[in-house]
């Protein structure tokens, strides 16, 4: 039986935390290159974005069953105070480089505001703000997790487990059916897409599936679609976008599942490496929210793109240093969270509080 180690941070097993980490690096990666590249762009997004299926299956693999009242107040200081304050972060660092390359601004600012927190995916804020919101859209992943949590807790609570599948394939069918609509509010699609795979990664949990394994011709399912969504696949989950509907989201939820199985089967020994990763992992929210707005707000890309025409360089070179100003901006964040915490579980340790680090 495959024993999953765990660590002293809240009892979380570290091979998880440690490929989220790797992840988010590879996710940061796979949006510059799409930047500097676009005809890559399409092929490295579609297919990529099975990780997604990764992060919100590991993100029901660890939600505890608790009363909703207080498990919303605990997700609302994790996910959505980061996500307001780089959200505001973003749209003052679009409004100011507006103003100095002298685009229009609008002045229903407190319309604009308020229908981009309505609409935080790409697909529903393009035409409402008056500056690009690529940079910002990378955000809709805290708001569907938030809500994917919420409605995963409430539907532990049901007794009836066919009642349980019955509300998580209801969510499934809801969420594909809503690829064609022109809007997208509060992410209502994504977190009824994001549902049934954080509802997976709870009874994988549950039934210590990962522990035990499966019959090969389980594999063997999951292998034909996690094939066939390699070959034919093209999804956005940000923008639900589903070319062949469900087949799609299955091949994705397959692939998805072999890398995570795939993964936990390898030895991780302590090393300075994998304790960075570690820390990253432990604090995708507030990563993703730096990674959404160094993507366009703080990207220095049309800077790089001058140097290199200057200097008649190739535009790899330009894409290369666009990525470690990236990845440097990253690191200094996840030093600077990693420290608040560390004071913060110091302060507590000292008052004789619990304290989780």
């Amino acid at each position: 039986m495959l024993q999953l180690r765990k660590t002293e941070y809240r009892n979380r097993l570290g091979q998880f935390d440690m490929l989220k980490g790797v992840l988010i690096c590879i996710v940061v990666i796979v949006h510059i290159v799409g930047a500097w590249y676009p005809e890559a762009a399409s092929l490295l997004e579609g297919k990529f974005n099975f990780v997604m299926f990764i992060f919100f299956f590991l993100s029901g693999y660890n939600l505890k069953k608790t009363v909703p009242a207080k498990q919303i107040r605990k997700m609302a200081r994790q996910i959505l105070v980061p996500y307001l304050y780089m959200m505001s972060g973003a749209l003052i660092i679009e409004a100011v480089k507006s103003v100095l390359l002298k685009k229009p601004i609008t002045e229903k600012w407190i319309p604009t505001l308020v229908g981009y927190l309505l609409l935080p995916t790409q697909q529903g804020a393009d035409g409402i703000l008056p500056f690009p919101t690529a940079g910002l859209s990378i955000q809709w992943f805290l708001i569907t997790l938030f809500g994917a949590s919420v409605v995963l807790n409430l539907v532990l609570h049901i007794e009836n487990e066919k009642l349980q599948w019955g509300v998580v394939l209801a969510s499934l069918a809801a969420g594909l059916a809503a690829s064609a609509l022109p809007y997208n509010i509060l992410c209502l699609p994504q977190i009824c897409l994001a549902l049934p795979v954080m509802y997976v990664g709870k009874l994988f949990k549950q039934n210590k599936w990962f522990e035990t394994g499966f019959p090969r011709w389980v594999y063997v399912v999951l292998g034909v679609f996690a094939l066939f969504f390699v070959a034919c696949g093209d999804i956005s989950f940000a923008h639900n976008r589903w070319r062949n509907g469900i087949l799609d989201y299955l091949g994705a939820l397959s692939a998805a599942l072999l890398v995570i199985k795939g993964y936990t089967m390898l030895v991780f020994n302590e090393h300075p490496v994998t304790d960075v990763f570690l820390k990253i992992g432990r604090n995708t929210f507030p990563i993703l929210c730096l990674h959404g707005i160094d993507y366009k707000s703080l990207q220095l890309q049309n800077i790089f793109e001058k140097v290199v025409d200057k200097f008649g360089l190739p535009w790899i070179v330009g894409m290369l240093l666009n990525l470690v100003w990236s990845i440097v901006f990253l690191c200094i964040g996840v030093w600077v969270i990693a420290r608040i915490k560390q004071m913060n579980y110091e302060r507590k340790k000292k008052n004789g509080k619990r304290a989780d680090y």
